[in-house]
């Protein structure tokens, strides 16, 4: 019988994963599959499911970008990556983001899970953990992401374009993502090579976190919508006209708040 051999970096690696018993089962699966891979394991709400996704190229010079900037390209971008938490039944708001934060060692950067209190996993809620750095150093599997969208302007009718353009990115990601072979996307994490994480304007504003875990926006979304907690966001990705309505017609109200009295 073959050993699982899971690839972790630093011995001090471990202190920032939640233990594997600590893991719900709706992403156990997923977690152990996440720590045996070099590649970026995540979830995809457009995929409804979790996938391998492709580490982003620098546009211009197409090198890989630096753990440091990954906050920084994707917030300019306008997307971000998923944790575990989307699997999870309950979760009927917008797609909870990942946290970056630096480990113990020299250039160290870790993803973990969106509601994590501190940065050895307590309070995580899925047990989600890249370590961004080796997957960065050894990872494979990499894109430009050219067939999706730039991020948005800082215009309102730039703001708009995008929205429009992610909505058809959307639709034609999901159309590649059904036609893969179905013994591929039985795959615990199949490679979806055009996915490049989920759009913020499509997920009230939802933006990448980092290590600073105090602070948080308290998005409240009227029709008796649940709160959800997340990193502070400019009204650039918070509503696509003057009056704070999206598309849909749902009024999205911004409040800053600790997450230790939410």
């Amino acid at each position: 019988m073959s050993t699982l051999q899971v690839f972790t970096g630093p011995k001090d690696v471990q202190s920032y994963m939640l233990p594997l018993s600590s893991v719900p089962s709706f992403a156990r699966d997923a977690v152990i599959f996440q720590r045996s891979s070099r590649e970026c394991i995540v979830y995809s709400a457009i995929a409804k499911g979790v996938v391998t996704m492709p580490y982003p190229l620098t546009s211009v010079r197409r090198q890989k970008v630096a753990p440091l900037q990954l906050i920084k390209y994707f917030n300019d971008c306008g997307r971000y990556i998923a944790c575990f938490c989307g699997l999870a039944d309950e979760n009927d708001g917008p797609t909870p983001s990942v946290r970056i934060i630096p480990g113990g060692h020299l250039d160290m950067w870790y993803a973990i899970c969106h509601y994590s209190e501190n940065r050895y996993g307590h309070g995580s809620k899925c047990g989600f953990f890249l370590n961004i750095t080796s997957i960065y150093s050894f990872g494979a599997l990499v894109s430009n992401f050219r067939n999706l969208p730039a991020g948005p302007g800082t215009y309102e009718h730039q703001k708009l374009d995008h929205h429009d353009y992610t909505a058809v990115a959307t639709i034609e990601l999901q159309t590649i993502y059904r036609a893969l072979p179905p013994n591929i996307r039985a795959h615990v994490a199949p490679v979806f090579v055009e996915y490049g994480g989920e759009f913020s304007m499509h997920n009230h504003g939802m933006r990448m976190l980092n290590s600073n875990f105090k602070d948080r926006v308290s998005l409240g979304v009227t029709e008796g919508a649940e709160r959800c907690l997340i990193q502070p966001v400019s009204s650039l990705f918070c509503s696509s006209n003057p009056q704070g309505q999206n598309r849909r017609g749902i009024f999205i109200s911004l409040s800053f708040s600790i997450a230790d009295s939410a």
